[in-house]
């Protein structure tokens, strides 16, 4: 699987021009926004999952949400959730794009910021399981570009490295059972302002020619598990091939 992978003389920008063009960005950007914001499509999730999985009852409080989301940049997003039903592909394409990134640390790297101690943050429990699960199918043409950017190269920065502002960093990698299957995951902890932090484990579920991801995400303040989600995804049975080398 591979991925997607004439000169004209300047003229004098007169105000009228610099003003038609600003207000024809503006424009392009209030499309854009509509579209990533409205052009999601909702259809049936058990008759998208049947087609890549087996699928029995999942343990636990969670439940499969009636309605998947296939979004306009092709990805079909299907949830389980603890009985709060998500209705908004904004709020699901927000969710993707703040997972698309190459290293361990998103923001909120230190420079001339005040220093903060995240080690000590406080962990109100390690038991608790997620309060949502995204299994998402990536369009194949990306499936390459995306297991690396999420499983591979991950930068493994120390936690003095982020401000008191808050930021992201992975905390935790490996394999975890599925299926008979090893399938790589990455635990990451996003910092919030204030002292508190939110958990989420992503783990690679590609299978043969399609590419899956599942999203686990944590209330704030509870340490995220591999193994829950494990327990989560045996509801989940490949129909295809192995995974995906990631």
């Amino acid at each position: 699987m591979s991925e997607p992978s004439k000169e004209h003389a300047p003229e004098p920008a007169t105000p009228g021009g610099i003003l038609g063009s600003a207000i024809g960005i503006l424009a392009l950007l209030g499309c854009l926004t509509v579209v990533i914001t409205y052009g999601s499509r909702l259809f049936d999730s058990a008759e998208g999952l049947g087609e890549s999985f087996k699928f029995n009852e999942v343990p636990g409080a969670l439940a499969l949400q009636e309605e998947a989301f296939l979004l306009p940049t092709g990805e079909k997003v299907y949830i389980l959730s603890d009985g709060v039903v998500v209705e908004d592909g904004s709020e699901v394409t927000e969710m993707l794009m703040g997972f698309d990134i190459q290293h361990g640390v998103g923001s909120g790297e230190s420079g001339d910021e005040e220093a903060y101690d995240w080690s000590g943050v406080e962990i109100l429990s390690q038991e608790t399981s997620p309060s949502r699960v995204f299994l998402v199918q990536y369009p194949r043409e990306r499936a390459d570009s995306v297991i690396r950017s999420q499983f591979q190269g991950i930068d493994w920065r120390d936690l003095t490295e982020i401000d008191a502002d808050g930021g992201r960093a992975a905390v935790e990698g490996g394999k975890l059972r599925w299926s008979g299957y090893s399938a790589d995951f990455v635990r990451e902890r996003t910092f919030i302002e204030g002292g508190t932090f939110r958990d989420t484990v992503r783990v690679n579920l590609s299978l043969g020619q399609e590419c899956w991801i599942a999203y686990a995400i944590w209330p704030v303040s509870h340490e995220g598990s591999s193994a829950k989600v494990g327990e989560l995804l045996s509801a989940f049975e490949p129909l295809g091939e192995a995974p995906l080398e990631s």
